[in-house]
């Protein structure tokens, strides 16, 4: 490909082409990855006649989801009970590449939600009180609810 204009691109993922047409936009959104995996993406350069460059390849590990941890202070007691909750322990796997857990979505039980790392939750009323967390990342990767 010497001085020709180039038409298009190809995208290959682990070596697999991505497109069935030439991709002519300057960004290319790849779905359907495996989190946690680790993909070689390359792309090649087209001339109007169809000469292919060689490829410029990248190593992309994607995103994988934080971890939640619920901690509470007391399980049971008479109401009213005041119980406090943290997040103590939440992590997500992803730090060395910059990700941080960014967020978290308490659910406590009696209709009540709160969105930080800590809550603390009045029941008033005697009864068997499910808690929830989930966290979410920096990437809006969200954990499994805990």
């Amino acid at each position: 490909m010497d001085n020709l204009i180039v038409w298009g691109y190809n995208l290959y993922n682990n070596g697999i082409k991505l497109n069935t047409r030439l991709i002519t936009e300057t960004t290319y959104q790849l779905i359907g990855l495996t989190e946690g995996s680790s993909n070689t993406v390359s792309v090649t350069a087209v001339d109007f006649v169809g000469n292919e460059s060689g490829p410029a390849a990248i190593n992309v590990i994607t995103n994988r989801k934080p971890t939640a941890v619920l901690n509470a202070e007391v399980f049971s007691g008479t109401a009213p009970l005041t119980v406090n909750f943290n997040s103590t322990g939440s992590s997500n796997p992803d730090t060395d590449s910059g990700d941080f857990v960014l967020g978290y979505d308490w659910d406590l039980g009696n209709g009540n939600s709160v969105l930080a790392n800590s809550a603390t939750q009045i029941y008033t009323i005697a009864g068997v009180y499910t808690v929830s967390l989930r966290v979410v990342d920096n990437r809006d990767l969200r954990s499994e609810f805990v």
